[in-house]
């Protein structure tokens, strides 16, 4: 197998992964069908899930209302008696008393309302929506099952709640309209010199951190690392938008750059993960498609200098492109 995976990095796709790998500085499953690559469901998809499940499924105090359930019910997901009356938040609930009015005869339909809700990030649009599913569940006498919180999962990952994002354009670019070998020469140094900012010492890749998080939760550290990879992949977008790019790679290099920008807002997702868990998943869901995107838009790039017959030295930046 090892000798398969090998060989299979020698051929033309595999470079143009490897080339994307450089840029991120993360290792992933690849599979390959009839000359175009593509990044399996595989670990970023599956982390996601994981995540989403165990946020589902979380309730710190024990008083029977998930976390989630006390985010709508104005309750503290650490105290299992809010109000300080003697009964438990969800004993209240199931008894259509207030979990947060001490003493009895007040309604629990009138703790949460959609009007007070807020409106402005992606996990408060997914709030209001789950809020009104939850309580037709309820009015139905539907049970909150697995199979429930499973569904809610995948409408996570698949729905946008921050709305249409502004994408790099190919118009942003300085289009070299008629260029000559030399400059083509100097666009691959100069592409290659972009990418290959390194990644600080001691600083974990995005991957490594988001298992880490899966694992023990957002701690400060992994907020400050990801920070800086967040801060390198703003620096790569920079140089690769200052590049005096060919006509003919114009489309290739802003689809480029787009496919940074996408691993990019994946990172600010992880470090997002407790001030705006559904922005921050559904950004890092799009994790192993911008990469997918990385590695393709590299095969053009690369094919584009052996068409034109550019060669690079060992020593020069644009190597990186060719070899």
């Amino acid at each position: 197998m090892l000798r398969k995976i090998l060989s299979f990095f020698g051929t033309r796709v595999g470079i143009a992964i490897l080339l994307a790998m450089l840029v991120v500085g993360v290792a992933t499953i690849v599979k390959t069908k009839a000359g175009n690559s593509s990044i399996n469901k595989s670990s970023t998809a599956l982390a996601v899930e994981k995540i989403v499940k165990k946020s589902l499924e979380d309730d710190t105090d024990g008083d029977g209302l998930k976390n989630w359930e006390e985010a709508l019910y104005k309750t503290d997901p650490e105290n299992p008696d809010t109000d300080g009356d003697g009964m438990s938040d969800g004993a209240e609930i199931s008894a259509n008393r207030s979990p947060i009015v001490s003493g009895t005869g007040h309604d629990a339909s009138g703790t949460s309302t959609i009007s007070t809700l807020p409106t402005f990030s992606a996990t408060d649009k997914f709030s209001q929506e789950l809020f009104i599913k939850y309580i037709e569940a309820k009015k139905s006498g539907q049970e909150i099952t697995q199979e429930f919180s499973d569904k809610l999962a995948e409408e996570i990952v698949a729905k946008n709640y921050e709305g249409q994002e502004v994408l790099f354009n190919d118009n942003d670019l300085n289009v070299i309209n008629n260029p000559t070998l030399t400059q083509i020469h100097d666009y691959g140094n100069a592409f290659g010199a972009a990418i290959s900012t390194p990644v600080p010492k001691g600083v974990r890749n995005e991957f490594e951190i988001l298992d880490a998080i899966i694992t023990n939760g957002l701690t400060e550290s992994d907020k400050e690392e990801l920070q800086i990879l967040y801060n390198r992949y703003n620096s790569i977008h920079d140089n690769l938008a200052k590049i005096r790019v060919p006509l003919e790679m114009r489309n290739a290099h802003a689809s480029f750059i787009r496919a940074v920008d996408t691993i990019r807002n994946s990172v600010s997702g992880m470090q997002n993960l407790n001030t705006d868990p559904i922005g921050a998943l559904r950004k890092i869901a799009l994790y192993e498609e911008g990469l997918n995107d990385l590695s393709i838009t590299s095969l053009s790039l690369k094919q584009y200098f052996f068409s034109k017959k550019i060669t690079f030295e060992s020593t020069e930046s644009g190597s990186t492109m060719t070899r």
